[in-house]
């Protein structure tokens, strides 16, 4: 029944307790358009955890679960490609959220590149300008990009204690999927 901006709901999640509730985001619940604040909060239910009752608790929930299923999208990529991914590049207009970059980073215990923002625009000019012979190839223009648009780098912190929370994010994962 309120309504928050988004910095106030940064700040609530910020300050809710990690890893407290953690859900499956690729769980079936959660696949259609709907009232997802409830749906979190069946799903916690149904796995016997608390239940978030605060919006920062849901939105903690939400971001906890999300960085959490990236770190184990990478682990699987490098599994079947035997490739390590050293960095993570996050890209879009989401890369502004500083938040979820430096959970991100914690997460998956690696750096995030976050930027630039306005990515599909950028990589749309320039493989144009590739396919006019503007420039040359991919590192190329790559280069382009580097010199052209900031990035932020967020560096892994308190690690240990998001690995604890990675486990507990698999077994809930081993245990919600079909």
């Amino acid at each position: 029944g309120k309504d928050y901006d988004f910095d106030e709901l940064s700040a609530a999640a910020e300050a809710a307790a990690p890893f407290r509730s953690l859900i499956n985001p690729n769980h079936p619940s959660f696949m259609a358009p709907g009232d997802m604040p409830e749906r979190i909060r069946d799903f916690c239910r149904e796995t016997g955890q608390p239940v978030p009752d605060e919006p920062g608790q849901i939105i903690r929930c939400a971001i906890d679960s999300l960085v959490f299923r990236y770190r184990r999208t990478i682990e699987d990529l490098e599994r079947v490609t035997a490739s390590p991914v050293e960095v993570l590049h996050l890209v879009g207009g989401g890369s502004k959220d500083v938040l979820i970059n430096q959970f991100t980073a914690n997460a998956v215990n690696r750096p995030v590149v976050a930027g630039p923002t306005e990515a599909t625009a950028i990589g749309n000019l320039l493989t144009q300008a590739m396919a006019v012979g503007a420039i040359a190839d991919l590192a190329e223009l790559r280069q382009v990009v580097r010199d052209s648009f900031p990035t932020e780098r967020y560096l892994p912190q308190d690690v240990e204690r998001w690995d604890v929370g990675y486990r507990r994010y698999l077994e809930l994962c081993q245990k919600t999927e079909l």
